[in-house]
């Protein structure tokens, strides 16, 4: 038990530091052509910052994003529509994608009439 608290009692004190650390960042002016660099990140806990960093500014190697996109294309492009221009085949796979949001749009347009009435 004793060693739970010591523990958890770290653990607050490093949260502290850590909070301290993000006001003080946060005071410091920072340019949107700034290279980050290794000396930005606060001293104290530097390798939990790295760490922080490293897996929320890395973007996972998948393909299923792109897997998507080209699955849409296959549904789309079929015979009937093989004279499609480029333009017109972005649009349809732009719209196919984003269907859920434009049918919630919609939704709500259909609820708004419906309360003015």
């Amino acid at each position: 038990q004793h060693d739970m608290d010591e523990m958890e009692a770290s653990q607050e004190d490093a949260s502290e530091k850590i909070l301290n650390d993000i006001q003080a960042w946060n005071r410091r002016p920072i340019k949107a052509s700034m290279e980050v660099t290794r000396d930005m990140f606060p001293q104290n806990h530097r390798e939990a910052w790295m760490e922080l960093f490293i897996k929320y500014n890395t973007p996972l190697p998948s393909s299923a994003a792109v897997e998507r996109l080209f699955s849409m294309a296959s549904d789309v492009l079929r015979a009937k529509k093989s004279c499609l221009t480029a333009e017109n085949f972005e649009n349809l796979i732009f719209m196919k994608g984003n269907m859920d949001i434009i049918q919630q749009h919609i939704m709500s347009l259909k609820i708004q009439e419906e309360e003015e009435k």
